[in-house]
């Protein structure tokens, strides 16, 4: 899509608090989906003919709605980055939100409802995953890290395993222990 020359716009007042610009990530309804979609805005414009207010978007995907499915290690707050570009009007806008990378998101305190992370790419015309990439696999399973399950390190090794891989039951298990926990194959 190119860029439009005219009526384009530096920010969108959405409400008396909420700015949005073109970078920014935005709750999205629509009719297809019961929970809003989240997409980046690219550019924001006037509409000649009507004077609506219309966003260029490129979508995230909740790995759910793609083929593959959710796997396993993707967490709940997980989104992957598309090349699915498209258009919406502000009256379909129902708020501002972040996309994370991973690491950010690692490292917040306070996850707020408007807080979801980005780690993969997925092609919306092969309806695939970006097959370069690829990310790092941890514990016997060999899946990548789920921020959703706790995992705990290996005090040798420095291997780090999920609880139920291991036959531990719980995190708080693993920290009643007095010593360092081992794997089984630094037993």
């Amino acid at each position: 899509m190119g860029k439009r020359k005219h009526n384009t716009l530096k920010e969108y007042i959405f409400d008396q608090n909420t700015i949005i610009t073109s970078g920014d990530c935005i709750l999205v309804e629509t009719a297809e989906s019961v929970k809003p979609e989240v997409a980046r805005v690219n550019q924001i414009y006037k509409q000649n003919k009507k004077g609506k207010m219309v966003f260029d978007i490129t979508w995230y995907l909740w790995p759910d709605d793609t083929t593959c499915g959710r796997l396993v290690f993707q967490g709940k707050n997980e989104l992957l980055s598309s090349n699915w570009n498209d258009t919406v009007t502000a009256d379909s806008i129902i708020g501002k939100c972040t996309v994370h990378t991973f690491d950010i998101y690692e490292k917040l305190k306070d996850v707020g409802p408007n807080d979801f992370f980005s780690r993969s790419k997925y092609n919306h015309f092969t309806k695939a995953y970006d097959p370069e990439e690829s990310l790092p696999v941890y514990c016997v399973c060999r899946w990548p890290y789920n921020p959703d399950y706790p995992m705990i390190c290996c005090g040798k090794c420095n291997c780090w395993f999920h609880p139920s891989c291991m036959g531990v039951k719980s995190i708080s298990e693993v920290m009643k222990l007095d010593d360092i926990w081992f794997c089984q194959s630094c037993k």
